[in-house]
């Protein structure tokens, strides 16, 4: 590749082509002190472009920092107008993987490049490892189109609250939809299994009803759980979770209120649990007892005795059963 270093005019760099940025980062503050008082130790590359100007291969908050510094004029290193784009793209990747390692959305942008521009999957492989990137085609498959997904996902996995799984899911759903939830998960920063449940919940509700994700998302019950003045996001995740599941299986949440209420009734205490069949489906029902010693084990038996004569039991066995 051959370049040449110049001094250009820092109003000529177009700031709005992004074609080859690949760092997240955003912020300048950090390299102000030192480009002031130093000087721009590794100058940017630039190309020209039509009809004028010039387009940024990489240094872009390089270039951002010197335009806050008030400069009016940068050194830059431009190459040449015919430089094949793939030579550029790996020119961008490695000014940035070879200083720090990479996020996920900063490899998902260099994949991204490259898959642009490389076809085969042997060169794809060789050229990632020479540029410090992931090398399994499979891995660069699932890792590249994160950088297509809409702002709020891509949020959601540099501040780690949104796994590459769920992301992938969100990504299958309209932009407003998949934007609305990725912003939920972003501020109740749940576990990657209550984002599935949530999901699940929301996509197999607008289906079953025949009603859209947002229409699911602004139901007033749902926004009201959202809009809670308590700042504990682990019950209004709990409390989300149970306004959906009460709205995806009516039927199984009104078995299971009932239940719960006939287990009060028999006023077994915290050392003896019933449990149910899972979802109530089948009539196998457990029995757990704790007792750590022969008295407590004879009050729990005195406990069971007590649960087989009361006649709420009818209540909670299938009929046939008792």
């Amino acid at each position: 590749m051959k370049y040449n270093k110049q001094t250009v005019a820092l109003s000529s760099v177009h700031r709005e082509d992004s074609t080859w940025h690949i760092t997240t980062e955003t912020e300048v503050k950090d390299l102000i002190p030192s480009i002031s008082g130093i000087g721009l130790l590794n100058v940017p590359f630039l190309m020209a472009c039509q009809p004028s100007g010039y387009v940024v291969i990489s240094g872009f908050r390089r270039i951002e920092a010197c335009r806050q510094l008030g400069w009016t004029r940068i050194e830059a290193n431009l190459v040449e107008p015919e430089t094949s784009p793939l030579t550029c793209a790996k020119l961008a990747i490695t000014d940035n993987s070879f200083q720090r390692p990479l996020n996920l959305i900063e490899q998902s942008r260099a994949c991204h490049l490259l898959c642009r521009h490389i076809r085969g999957a042997e060169q794809m492989a060789e050229t990632a490892r020479s540029l410090n990137l992931p090398v399994a085609l499979s891995l660069i498959k699932k890792i590249e189109p994160l950088c297509q997904l809409p702002p709020a996902i891509q949020d959601g996995i540099l501040s780690d609250t949104i796994s590459m799984p769920v992301a992938v899911e969100l990504g299958s759903l309209e932009t407003d939809a998949a934007e609305c939830i990725a912003q939920l998960f972003n501020e109740l920063k749940i576990s990657l299994s209550k984002q599935r449940q949530v999901l699940s919940m929301v996509t197999e509700i607008a289906a079953r009803e025949k009603i859209s994700i947002l229409d699911v998302i602004n139901d007033p019950q749902f926004q009201s759980i959202l809009s809670d003045d308590d700042p504990d996001r682990t019950q209004k995740a709990s409390h989300l979770l149970f306004f959906l599941k009460k709205r995806r299986y009516p039927e199984i949440t009104r078995v299971e209120n009932e239940f719960k209420k006939n287990i009060h009734q028999l006023k077994l205490g915290n050392q003896i649990k019933l449990i149910p069949p899972p979802h109530f489906e089948g009539s196998t029902y457990t029995l757990s007892l704790q007792f750590s010693s022969l008295a407590e084990l004879q009050e729990r038996n005195e406990s069971l005795v007590q649960m087989i004569n009361h006649p709420i039991l009818k209540n909670i066995l299938p009929p046939g059963n008792y």
